[in-house]
């Protein structure tokens, strides 16, 4: 099934398919609008989103290289889902009440060749995003979320597994992280009270160091890649 625009779920409601393998929606590459935040599958802007989330469960959900993310932006569960190709992130977090467990997220943030539109990346649109994306990007400025990230298999972004900036007390636990690029697999900048515990992380060395913060791209050895980041 193709969609053309983001679909936006009200607090409590539930989009569920009847298996990743079987139930297939994906973005429209030839219309597909940028935004700032568009998602293939968003929350209605509740005022508590962590009261009552909306619920997304057994799809895949491929953003074909044009939808920015596959499912955010706040007071939300994703379970059981395959998410790739989004242009910046499988998931967005930007508000609390955030559950993201037992799926799979991969190519997030890849550059994508688009008939008739040419090569689509993060940085595509002038909506503040850069060249690198991440499979779980969260954003904040010291804010308790509280998100809760396990279970999950997280591959082949353009950018790290995790990035977190400025946003507080998450959990990231019981992961497998692989072949990602980018400055880290888990990078935490400004961002307290998380808890990283049982994941399985491998991250290249030789990669660029942090880009975007010159006092967190050196330590006492230089500037290296690493599978967490802490600055």
């Amino acid at each position: 099934h193709v969609i053309t625009s983001p679909v936006h779920l009200a607090p409590g409601h539930t989009l569920r398919g009847v298996g990743a393998s079987q139930a297939v929606l994906v973005a429209e590459q030839a219309t597909w609008t940028f935004t700032c935040c568009d998602s293939m599958i968003a929350d209605s802007l509740p005022g508590d989103p962590a009261t009552n989330p909306f619920r997304v469960d057994k799809l895949t959900l491929d953003a074909a290289g044009v939808a920015t993310y596959n499912v955010c932006c706040r007071g939300y569960t994703a379970e059981d889902l395959v998410m790739r190709n989004s242009r910046c992130s499988a998931i967005g977090i930007a508000g609390p009440g955030v559950t993201v467990r037992d799926s799979t997220m991969r190519n997030s943030a890849q550059h994508t060749n688009v008939p008739n539109r040419g090569w689509i990346s993060c940085a595509t649109g002038g909506f503040g995003g850069v060249d690198e994306g991440a499979a779980i990007y969260s954003q904040g400025t010291a804010s308790d979320y509280g998100s809760l990230i396990e279970g999950n298999t997280i591959d082949s972004s353009y950018g790290p597994a995790l990035d977190i900036n400025g946003a507080w007390g998450g959990t990231f636990r019981n992961n497998v992280v692989t072949n990602n690029s980018a400055w880290a697999a888990v990078s935490l900048y400004g961002a307290s009270q998380w808890l990283i515990e049982n994941n399985q992380i491998s991250h290249p060395s030789d990669e660029p160091a942090q880009p975007y913060h010159p006092y967190c791209a050196t330590g006492p050895a230089g500037g290296h890649s690493a599978a967490i980041f802490l600055c």
